[in-house]
């Protein structure tokens, strides 16, 4: 009976969640230095940007975003998923300027984790 259950609640598992972006490396912002740190070595220790763009002043703006969404296990059970289910969020946002000689000028992070009820109570 099991091994006819085990695909289905997988398949319901892997349903529930979503993700954009890589993790971002807590330690690895640590290691940027402004006026040191250069493009590729941000790209290096963090990966690719998820964006990317230019100011009027001719500064170079790189962006790296993570989210992952995964639906509360209870969302699943049928009747009670209704009324009590949920989705726990994480982001994480870093926002890198580099000066016209291609070092960090300055960088910005911010995290957070929230709850989003999705469920009728």
């Amino acid at each position: 009976m099991f091994k006819k259950i085990a695909p289905v609640l997988l398949a319901l598992l892997m349903v529930g969640c979503a993700t954009q972006g890589n993790k971002i490396d807590e330690e690895a912002i640590s290691k940027v230095k402004k006026g040191q740190t250069t493009e590729a070595q941000v790209v290096s220790m963090l990966g690719k940007p998820t964006s990317s763009g230019f100011s009027s002043d001719g500064s170079k703006m790189l962006t790296f975003s993570y989210t992952n969404a995964s639906a509360n296990p209870i969302s699943f059970i049928p009747y009670v998923g209704m009324l009590f289910s949920s989705t726990d969020v994480e982001s994480q946002m870093l926002y890198i300027t580099l000066d016209k000689s291609g070092k960090v000028a300055d960088y910005t992070y911010s995290s957070s984790e929230s709850e989003m009820k999705t469920g009728l109570l």
